[in-house]
């Protein structure tokens, strides 16, 4: 019996010390993803002629299901002026559930300068967050 209570003690332990709260971890932007649409690497300086489309990637967890999330582009330089967003649903509970958006070029070449991109999730008591990186 006292077996029986000490394993039920460390399970209520362990169980305790996870965080189970919603999270947005591993936000990176770069311009060429591995195979499976991940960024390999965080890069804050893309270069212009070298950029097609532009991907940010992070991970999502403990996201429940049906929960709206919406990433939205920025250009920065002489304001914030909107450039694009996205808002997608959550199929089903999310652990450790990989999510990305792009932004192709525009016909007349990328804007130089200072961009930003957030990714905002429909939770109470969720903040927002935001990568920023420039074109050069």
């Amino acid at each position: 019996m006292r077996k029986l209570f000490i394993l039920i003690a460390a399970l209520a332990l362990v169980a305790t010390s996870c965080n189970l709260e919603p999270s947005i971890d591993h936000l990176r932007v770069c311009n060429n993803p591995d195979y499976d649409i991940t960024c390999p690497s965080d890069n804050s300086v893309l270069e212009s002629a070298e950029t097609d489309t532009i991907y940010v990637t992070a991970t999502i967890s403990h996201v429940p299901q049906n929960t709206g999330m919406t990433i939205t582009w920025y250009y920065l330089e002489g304001g914030e002026t909107k450039i694009d967003d996205v808002t997608l649903r959550t199929d089903e509970d999310m652990v450790d559930m990989p999510v990305y958006s792009y932004l192709s070029k525009p016909y007349e070449g990328w804007p130089l300068g200072k961009y930003k991109v957030t990714i905002a999730m429909e939770l109470e008591n969720f903040s927002t967050v935001e990568k920023e990186f420039s074109i050069e």
